[in-house]
């Protein structure tokens, strides 16, 4: 699949020269705003082709495509086109094959590949994937052979740079020290550019020569010591930076181009795994972040000392308080994509700390009406309406990777949770230390997750309108709670014992994404919780309540790993503000059914046998401590939030390893205590098959030596196992779940390991109806 990366950076992988072709794709309007009909009146999406060299080109055999798996989607008749010709495609799904040509498809604008085929079947040229909304062209400058800019002006079957305009002779992305980086435009307009983050005015400085990545001013200085926080302490030494220029045409005071954004950097910033994660660029107007009047992420005048702890201009919230930014996405030092999104700080209490979420908004009105990246290495959706980069300031006990974790062991029960992958920020150059790319709920991401329209999505906070202390519209976060507190209603009037009262609840429940969502709840500790951080969601297309899991900061070892969570959840009279009878009810209810008794018992059972398993959440443990290690000194040297990396390796292994050893057997000892017997997970059958737990050196009852060597492997990795066993099939994985290769096993012949990334991996042997597994890593 091919891999979408920005407008600025999809020259490249063009393949031009490579096939002794001279044809490129020029110009892309994925949303005619009504400037360019073709013969039918209609305004449809068009690409524009042109050939750049000195011969002429027949285009019988080309093909067109939106569809990486089919590259003749579309395919040209006999045309000849002469050298310096512009020709446009409409692609309007008309399928004509005379002029003006139309393909057989569109082109979305949530941003897609489009692909340019030689007869050969060689790829001519590829326009990576990006969103192009109405009233703008994705185009070359210079024609042909540059790289892409989104831009309000459009030149159908002309040269781009006829328009005002402004080009980087390099995209985003990472490059030697020293290396020169040019600025373009039309004749007889000036350029304008600054280094800070703001966009250039008519006092900006001028552009007359190259801007030498090694002689660009790095202003970490100023900004990484402006107070975000009540609790802000600022940094003890110079804080790292890279480069981001921001250039704009002027013709005398006036500008003329849209702003472009750029970032650089050359791998020698002194940031640990700069150039083996993703790194993100955020470039806003330093007074959008900082001002006292309308900066977003400081105290500023919405500051009150005498309740410092939920106030400042961070704690503002809708369309006024959004921002709009310059986001870079960049991986392997190459430029993934690059957009102007809106901007928001994002979260709750964690608002007032140093370093802060932040929530990215696409915007139509901006340029790009979705973002279009596989943000997430753990799911194949690449589409987003919205998306959060999370802080790391909200985990209880500072162990920075417990959420993600959490997330992570629950991928996959019955209901959804957000995805985690950690990142770089950058604030206008500035490092501003570990985020994670999250997702975020709301009517759009069920839309995009489940294709129900988003108008059909209610969200509530759970226990909405039964709040004896707020009305009874408290806790709508989207659409309305009349059928929530129906159902609530009918579990306060009628017997739940009763099965066709229990049916008429699950008829308007998911029962089963409920006792996965508290059976998680409950065994990872979650103390901020059931009265916070606890949502519940439905369309009223299918009518049933679901669960959603989102911050568990708050759970493992925060409280004891003995504390007995069964209790607490359903408490009748809890008088913690995080356990309230109204959020306790629903839970109480369900128990007095003995229906849901069973079903609850014995999916936990079955959890406690396969995802909650020690040695399973021990692999995903490993696979997020050894992803943060390299990463956390220069947070902590960024945010001070800790005294150094042994502080924070004591803190992961005393409540996060110690915990996950130690509490199953208090979270046995608490269901058998609720229920009166003692609860055997072992004694419970399940409705489908258990997995053998990630991790897992031996899931056989008999003690059997699974070994892979070399381990590290570099190359080649071998089994060992007793001549017992008939290894028939491998399947190896990520320690985050993701398949990387499987077959037939020959035993002896080793498996080839040379094209995986460096990291621990889990391989699943198969052989005689028996099970293993076994880790080994990749240097």
């Amino acid at each position: 699949m091919l891999q979408a990366i920005g407008l600025a950076g999809a020259c490249l992988l063009t393949t031009l020269g490579l096939f002794g072709q001279t044809l490129a794709i020029n110009e892309v309007v994925a949303a005619n705003p009504g400037f360019y009909p073709d013969e039918d009146g209609d305004f449809v999406d068009y690409i524009e082709l042109y050939n750049y060299g000195s011969a002429s080109i027949d285009l019988n055999g080309y093909g067109l495509s939106d569809n990486p798996d089919q590259a003749f989607q579309w395919v040209f008749p006999s045309y000849v086109m002469n050298p310096g010709e512009y020709m446009v495609v409409f692609c309007s799904e008309k399928n004509r094959l005379s002029l003006p040509f139309h393909t057989n498809f569109r082109i979305s604008e949530a941003g897609e590949n489009l692909l340019l085929s030689a007869p050969s079947n060689a790829t001519v040229d590829v326009f990576r994937a990006i969103s192009v909304a109405s009233g703008y062209s994705a185009v070359r400058l210079p024609d042909g052979t540059g790289g892409w800019e989104r831009t309000v002006f459009s030149s159908p079957g002309e040269t781009n740079t006829a328009v005002p305009h402004l080009a980087f002779s390099l995209p985003s992305g990472r490059y030697e020290e020293g290396t020169s980086v040019e600025l373009t435009t039309a004749n007889g307009l000036t350029i304008r550019f600054t280094t800070d983050g703001s966009e250039p005015n008519s006092e900006s400085a001028v552009y007359e020569q190259a801007l030498s990545l090694q002689t660009l001013p790095e202003l970490s200085e100023g900004t990484a010591f402006i107070s975000t926080s009540p609790t802000f302490l600022p940094p003890e030494a110079a804080v790292p930076a890279i480069h981001v220029i921001r250039a704009r045409a002027f013709d005398g005071d006036v500008p003329v181009s849209e702003v472009f954004t750029r970032t650089f950097y050359t791998g020698n910033e002194g940031v640990s795994g700069i150039d083996d994660y993703p790194i993100v660029s955020v470039v806003m107007e330093p007074s959008d972040l900082f001002d006292a009047e309308t900066g977003i992420y400081v105290p500023g005048t919405n500051f009150n000392p005498n309740n410092s702890e939920w106030t400042g201009n961070y704690f503002q919230r809708g369309d006024e308080w959004e921002r709009t930014a310059s986001v870079s996405v960049l991986r392997e030092g190459e430029l993934a994509w690059e957009q102007l999104t809106g901007v928001r700080i994002h979260g709750g209490k964690t608002r007032n700390a140093p370093q802060k979420s932040l929530r990215m908004y696409s915007r139509g009105a901006l340029g790009a009406t979705k973002f279009n990246d596989r943000l997430f290495e753990t799911k194949e959706k690449r589409v987003f309406d919205k998306f959060i980069l999370q802080a790391q300031y909200g985990c209880w006990n500072k162990t920075m990777v417990k959420d993600a974790v959490s997330s992570r062991v629950a991928q996959g029960l019955d209901f959804d949770v957000q995805h985690a992958r950690p990142a770089l920020v950058f604030i206008n150059g500035v490092y501003w230390g570990i985020h994670l790319f999250r997702d975020y709920y709301d009517s759009d991401y069920f839309e995009e997750e489940y294709g129900t329209e988003a108008e059909t999505v209610s969200i509530l906070l759970h226990g909405s309108g039964t709040n004896p202390s707020q009305g009874s519209s408290w806790g709508i976060v989207e659409g309305s709670n009349d059928h929530y507190l129906e159902l609530m209603n009918l579990l306060a009037t009628a017997d739940v014992n009763q099965a066709e009262v229990f049916e008429q609840i699950s008829e308007r429940m998911d029962v089963s994404s409920m006792i996965d969502f508290y059976a998680t709840a409950i065994y990872l500790n979650q103390y901020d919780w059931p009265s916070n951080n606890h949502k519940v969601w439905r369309s009223s297309s299918d009518g049933k309540w679901r669960w959603m899991m989102y911050d568990f900061d708050s759970a493992w070892g925060y409280r004891p790993v003995s504390f007995d969570m069964m209790n607490y959840a359903a408490h009748p009279s809890g008088t913690s503000i995080y356990n309230t009878p109204y959020t306790t009810f629903l839970f109480r209810k369900l128990l007095e059914s003995e229906v849901f008794v069973q079903r609850f018992l014995a999916r936990y059972a079955c959890l406690l046998r396969g995802p909650f398993a020690a040695e399973s959440i021990e692999a995903h443990l490993d696979a997020y401590v050894d992803t943060y290690a390299p990463l956390v000194p220069d947070h902590i040297d960024r945010w001070r939030n800790l005294s150094g990396l042994p502080e924070w390796e004591m803190l992961v292994n005393l409540r996060l390893y110690d915990f996950n050893q130690q509490r199953k057997e208090h979270a046995l000892a608490h269901i058998s205590d609720w229920f009166g017997f003692e609860f055997d997970p072992d004694a419970f059958e399940c409705d489908d098959p258990i997995e053998p737990p990630v991790g897992v050196e031996n899931t056989e009852p008999e003690s059997v030596s699974i070994v892979c060597y070399p381990n590290p492997a570099h190359d080649i990795v071998h089994i060992l196992a007793p001549a017992s066993i008939a290894i028939e099939r491998y399947v190896m994985y990520t320690v985050t779940g993701i398949e990387v290769g499987s077959g037939r096993y020959t035993p002896g012949g080793g498996l080839d390991v040379a094209d995986l990334a460096g990291g621990l991996y889990v391989i699943h042997l198969e052989g005689g109806g028996r099970h293993f597994t076994a880790k080994f890593a990749v240097r």
